[in-house]
């Protein structure tokens, strides 16, 4: 990956400037090029159209850097700045390139951290721990304010019942064991219009209609349903028995009366 090595104003002061043109050129391009390990991709055929010269001269260039340099700041391998790799070249001295561009670096953020003493690096933990405590409890009010909103803003839930089964449920005489009722509802799915009409018909009905001792027998609602009772041929009583005040129909007087 190329762009890891920064050029330094030294390199007008080293040995290689005093090269020919074309080999400084040539230089400053494979450092420019050469990626994190010091590789220098290519061929000298492929070099000197990026250095903008010619191949002659990129050859020449080549051959200069791999040969020993007596004058070198660098004294190891008698001066030489690059070797033929597989592919190729290797900057010798890539490392020392690197590390003057860390150590660079680190002058610079030093440098900037002085002239702004108020940066997240500042030496006073305590400001910083209590800069970090507002913003965190800035950040939880208005997560708690969005969370209200949110609420307010969200929509009633609806009934889990349908509207057929609400219907039949204000119908339905016996309110007992509704949650049992809508499971039964749910299993049969009977037909609202036909369950409604059944119903009317079964209040007046001998069945549902108080007895002579004031008692009614109406089913829970959840048996009825499982029943399929919304099909029975209910027979419809066209007035109440009379009770009187002893509890007792006017045909059951008339019983008594035979019976004696």
């Amino acid at each position: 990956m190329p762009g890891y090595t920064p050029l330094f104003n030294s390199i007008v002061t080293s040995s290689v400037w005093n090269e020919d043109n074309e080999t400084r050129i040539v230089w400053i391009t494979m450092l420019a090029l050469m990626d994190s390990t010091g590789k220098v991709e290519g061929s000298e055929a492929g070099l000197a159209p990026v250095a903008r010269v010619s191949l002659e001269s990129c050859v020449k260039a080549i051959a200069k850097l791999k040969s020993p340099d007596p004058y070198s700041r660098t004294k190891e391998h008698e001066g030489r700045r690059i070797i033929e790799i597989d592919g190729g070249w290797q900057i010798i001295n890539y490392q020392k390139f690197r590390d003057k561009a860390k150590s660079r670096a680190e002058y610079y953020r030093q440098w900037r951290q002085k002239q702004n003493p108020t940066s997240l690096n500042n030496s006073n933990p305590n400001k910083n721990t209590d800069s970090n405590s507002n913003s965190e409890t800035a950040h939880n009010s208005a997560t708690v304010a969005q969370q209200n909103v949110t609420e307010q803003n969200k929509p009633k839930k609806k009934s889990a019942y349908t509207d057929d089964f609400v219907k039949f449920w204000n119908s339905y005489p016996r309110k007992e064991g509704k949650g049992k009722a809508w499971e039964a509802w749910q299993k049969h799915k009977p037909p609202i219009a036909q369950v409604l009409t059944t119903l009317e018909r079964y209040k007046r009905s001998a069945s549902w209609l108080p007895d002579e001792k004031g008692k009614t027998y109406i089913p829970h609602p959840a048996t009825w349903i499982n029943g399929g009772r919304w099909e029975d041929e209910v027979a419809v009583q066209s007035e109440p028995p009379v009770v009187d005040k002893d509890g007792k129909t006017q045909k059951q007087r008339m019983l008594d009366g035979i019976i004696r």
